[in-house]
């Protein structure tokens, strides 16, 4: 019973992955010519054309076409998380495989009806070719080294320190968290009411039942006031200051943000390592050299227009004359 609802567990989220990643990515299969399927590659089989063949391990055929490990793990990698969990059993990569078999059956009898020859879709195979080069390349003049990443590391170690936070926040007028009910408060009476709890909170009182029954934030009121880990850079300087100088347990003075009137307590603090923090820092770096480099690649590019499809060239702007700075004072020498 167990076995059949994981099976059908399973064949409603590959069929999900699949129109997923059918929407998302196409794998490049080369034209080739139908051949009779056969159980067995033999020596005798007439190999698949490839304008460039595809490396590694063939791991299925269709109608003679040969499909590598690599081909099928790059559709995988198109569809949802959930899918690609699927695909780490053999069960799940044997219902993937029946529909990447039906996505190159169905191209192969495109092929047969000449569909590549249409003006249409030859444009968007073009377009298709040109994009997925242009990003692989630009992927690989931006990824920095690892010493690079590990340099950024060391700098911002201390702000990717995380804080397991808890809450109660009280909403005043102008902030951008309304109150549970009624209008909101004038800040002075919000910090009032905020500074009552704090006194009773450093008397004893619960501070999960304090927040479900005070706290204007329900999402995590009902929680008892539970936000979860908290970097340190998601939180603006002062804030993040007075937090992290908690202890572990330790309540909050009432901390006014825009959202409003905080009373915090701390939780464990953790410190994330440069391999948790490693794909933030890569893809930080990737999207500030990004532009960068196309800028370069484009200005040494020779650009031609037709002046009939986009209009004659517009006037060039003469640069504007740089203003000479004016020297830096030179500091005095104490006499």
């Amino acid at each position: 019973m167990k076995k059949d609802l994981l099976y059908a567990l399973i064949v409603i989220v590959v069929i999900a992955g699949i129109c997923f990643g059918v929407a998302q990515i196409r794998p490049e299969f080369t034209p080739t010519t139908s051949h009779p399927y056969s159980l067995e590659a033999t020596k005798s089989t007439a190999p698949v054309s490839r304008v460039a063949p595809a490396a590694g391990k063939v791991v299925m055929r269709v109608n003679g076409e040969e499909v590598t490990e690599q081909e099928f793990q790059t559709f995988v990698s198109g569809m949802p998380d959930q899918a690609k969990r699927v695909a780490e059993m053999p069960q799940g990569r044997r219902l993937i495989a029946e529909q990447v078999a039906s996505l190159v059956a169905l191209a192969q009898e495109g092929r047969r009806m000449g569909i590549e020859s249409d003006g249409e879709v030859r444009n968007r195979l073009s377009t298709d070719q040109i994009n997925v080069v242009a990003m692989a390349a630009l992927k690989k003049l931006v990824t920095p080294s690892d010493a690079a990443l590990r340099d950024e590391y060391d700098k911002r170690k201390n702000s990717f320190d995380t804080i397991d936070l808890k809450h109660i926040l009280i909403a005043y007028e102008g902030g951008q968290v309304p109150p549970r009910g009624g209008a909101p408060l004038p800040v002075p009476m919000a910090m009032q009411k905020a500074q009552q709890i704090e006194t009773q909170l450093a008397a004893g009182a619960d501070f999960a039942l304090m927040a479900r029954a005070q706290s204007d934030d329900t999402s995590s009121a009902q929680n008892g006031g539970e936000i979860g880990a908290v970097p340190r850079e998601s939180l603006p300087p002062d804030v993040a200051a007075e937090v992290f100088a908690l202890k572990t347990g330790q309540v909050s003075k009432p901390l006014r943000t825009p959202f409003g009137i905080h009373i915090f307590k701390a939780g464990e603090r953790k410190a994330p390592s440069f391999e948790e923090m490693k794909p933030q820092l890569e893809a930080e770096a990737q999207q500030k050299s990004a532009g960068d480099a196309v800028q370069r690649i484009r200005s040494s590019a020779k650009i031609d227009l037709d002046p009939a499809f986009f209009g004659p060239e517009p006037p060039k702007r003469p640069q504007e004359l740089k203003r000479p700075q004016a020297p830096m004072p030179s500091p005095k020498n104490p006499s």
